[in-house]
């Protein structure tokens, strides 16, 4: 499998990266605010996985665009 995992930056607050998560991974709310917090206290978490390569690379672009760091991990 293939997972995207986004890192805490000095940029984005807890908010920004909540309502990301919400609406690039179709997250419930609650859900996104917590995985957020993790990525802020942990620096980084695992937020979704793919069968394929190309699309966990989508998802990191996505992020990327939005100014979050994300990266790909496979395994």
């Amino acid at each position: 499998m293939w997972r995207v995992v986004i890192h805490n930056d000095q940029l984005n607050s807890l908010a920004v990266v909540a309502h990301l998560l919400h609406t690039l991974c179709a997250m419930a709310l609650p859900d996104a605010v917590q995985l957020a917090a993790m990525v802020h206290y942990r620096t980084s978490a695992e937020v979704a996985e793919f069968p394929s390569q190309g699309e966990a690379e989508q998802l990191v672009v996505a992020f990327q665009r939005h100014g979050l760091d994300a990266s790909v991990r496979h395994g």
